[in-house]
């Protein structure tokens, strides 16, 4: 009798996952500011992005090139992490005020997403001083698979799941010949890149440049664009001092 009962219920939470799973087309998708597969290197800033195609519960984590877990979002055990459908979230938000930047050693870094139309359980290796006890040894994949099932635990809500991929690399020191451009703006907080590569946010110095014509892009958000090229000769240091002019519309 206890089988037959044990089989009857594991035939309704079968049916219930897989009614819930066709009920809603939900997927996730989670990116950071160079892409999927990109080169960052030590004590560069990162920007991660999410969005999902229904309203849902997310949870975000990092596993570091050392193993070790960070829950990313919710920022709070507490926190619900519930979003919006087909609305992107960005960490941090333009208005925040923290960075998060790449910690080395080299090697394979990987951003991981969890998303339900239920709410969704913190793991305990995410809570308090346990986050920093833990550390992920072995085939990173099976890591993530089995966090994702103890997320998912007791959840009969459609889920969806995503992976973003991205390489450290700790940077050679420049040679001296190489050259460095300070660059400042008012407002302060604009997105740099050179020659079409994010190098993170004003104020900024970025070095190791290589002598000759580059391309400098300013972005900040209700601000209108700056675009420059830059000359440097060998070994050559230059401020760039910059005033955005303000989007009326």
């Amino acid at each position: 009798m206890k089988r037959l009962l044990f089989f009857l219920l594991s035939l309704f939470v079968l049916f219930a996952n897989t009614t819930a799973q066709e009920e809603y087309n939900l997927e996730i998708d989670v990116s950071v500011d160079k892409g999927d597969e990109a080169v960052y290197y030590d004590e560069e800033p990162i920007f991660i992005s999410f969005r999902t195609t229904e309203n849902a519960y997310v949870i975000i984590y990092d596993i570091d090139t050392d193993g070790n877990l960070h829950l990313i979002f919710p920022e709070r055990e507490e926190g619900r992490g519930f979003i919006r459908a087909n609305r992107t979230y960005q960490i941090p938000a333009d208005n925040d005020d923290y960075s998060l930047r790449i910690k080395g050693p080299p090697g394979e870094e990987f951003i991981c997403a969890v998303a339900s139309t239920e709410p969704l359980r913190i793991p305990a290796v995410f809570r308090g001083e346990e986050e920093s006890q833990f550390k992920v040894e072995g085939d990173p994949e099976k890591a993530i698979e089995n966090i994702t099932e103890d997320i998912l635990e007791g959840n009969r809500g459609a889920y969806a799941t995503d992976i973003c991929y991205l390489y450290v690399e700790c940077p050679f020191p420049p040679p001296p010949l190489y050259c460095a451009v300070e660059i400042v703006s008012k407002p302060s907080g604009a997105k740099i890149y050179l020659n079409g590569r994010y190098f993170g946010r004003t104020p900024a110095v970025i070095t190791g440049i290589p002598p000759g014509v580059h391309r400098l892009v300013l972005n900040k958000k209700c601000y209108y664009r700056y675009m420059r090229e830059i000359v440097l000769g060998k070994g050559e240091r230059e401020r760039v001092k910059v005033r955005l002019k303000w989007k009326l519309w």
